[in-house]
C-alpha cells in the first residue's frame, strides 16, 4: 500500500496542520509493484497539490502542498482507476499569527514577552513556564507603572511604554517602537517559524506566540508575590540591588521583590 511521507522519510500522520500561504514538502511512496499514484487535495480552495515530480527510478514522487485558505481539506493518492491507494489525510489550514500594532499596549507587551522569554529552542523551555514568565513580566511592568520610583527606573512614567523604554532596563526597547536589530530579528524569526507549515518546530512556536498574545490581551494579571514583583534579571546578570530579594526563577529569568 502506498504511503505519504515527509522528506525525512517519516510517515505523514493525520491531520497535517499548516498555515495559509505556507507550503509543505512531501512525497508519496507506492506499494510493491504499484505505479506512481496521482496526488490530489480537495477542496482546492483550501489546499492544492503543486509541483509533482515523479522519481521513477527511485520509485516515489515529491510534491508541494500549498495552504490556500483557512479551512479543512483532504489529501489522497489514487491509482489509474481512481481508487484510493493511500489517504485520506486530513488537512487543517490555520490563519497566520501576527502581532498587534506596535502602537498598542498589547503589541508592546507581546513583543517584550517574545524578546525576553526563552523560546522553544531553549533546552529549559516548556510552555507552562513560558506563559507564567510572561504573566510575571507583565506584573513587573504594571507594578512599575502603578508605583513609579527611581528604584525600578519608572520615576515619572505615565504609560507602559514609558516603563519599558526606560534606559538600561529592557534590552533593545529604549527607542521603542524602533527595536535594535537583534531583537527585531528574533521577533521576526519567531513569527516566521510559527507561520511555516514546512517547519517541524511550527506547532511549538505557534503555541509560544499564542501565549504571548493571550497574556498581552488579558484584562488583568495577578501578582504572585505578597511584596510585589518589580524586577526580573537574566540568570548570571546579578541582582537589581541591595533592596531586592529573589522571588523565584523561571526559564533563565530571576524575578525579584523588594525586601
Amino acid at each position: 500500500m502506498a504511503q505519504f511521507q515527509h522528506m525525512n522519510d517519516t510517515k505523514v500522520d493525520s491531520p497535517i496542520v499548516t498555515v495559509t500561504g505556507s507550503t509543505v514538502n512531501l512525497k508519496v511512496i507506492p506499494g510493491a509493484k504499484e505505479a506512481l499514484p496521482t496526488i490530489t487535495a480537495s477542496p482546492v480552495t483550501v489546499a492544492k497539490v503543486m509541483n509533482v515530480k515523479p522519481h521513477v527510478r527511485a520509485d516515489f514522487s515529491t510534491f508541494e502542498l500549498l495552504a490556500v485558505a483557512k479551512g479543512s481539506a483532504t489529501l489522497v493518492a489514487t491509482d489509474a482507476t481512481k481508487k484510493n491507494v493511500t489517504g485520506p489525510i486530513d488537512i487543517t489550514v490555520e490563519d497566520p499569527v501576527s502581532l498587534p500594532s506596535d502602537a498598542t499596549d498589547e503589541g508592546l507587551l507581546a513583543r517584550l514577552f517574545i524578546a525576553e522569554v526563552p523560546s522553544p529552542e531553549d533546552k529549559r523551555y516548556n510552555l507552562a513556564d513560558a506563559k507564567t514568565s510572561m504573566i510575571w513580566m507583565r506584573v513587573v511592568v504594571e507594578n512599575r507603572l502603578k508605583k513609579p520610583d527611581v528604584k525600578w527606573a519608572s520615576a515619572g512614567a505615565k504609560s507602559l511604554q514609558d516603563v519599558i523604554r526606560a534606559p538600561v532596563q529592557f534590552e533593545g526597547f529604549p527607542s521603542y517602537p524602533t527595536l535594535i536589530k537583534r531583537i527585531r530579528d528574533l521577533i521576526a524569526d519567531t513569527i516566521s517559524i510559527a507561520n511555516n507549515g514546512n517547519d517541524t518546530r511550527r506547532a511549538e512556536y505557534k503555541a509560544f506566540v499564542d501565549a504571548a498574545l493571550e497574556v498581552a490581551a488579558m484584562k488583568s494579571v495577578t501578582d504572585p508575590s505578597p511584596k510585589g514583583l518589580f524586577w526580573w534579571m537574566t540568570s548570571g546578570m546579578g541582582t537589581p540591588g541591595n533592596d531586592a530579594e529573589v522571588f523565584m526563577r523561571k526559564l533563565g529569568n530571576t524575578f525579584f521583590s523588594p525586601k
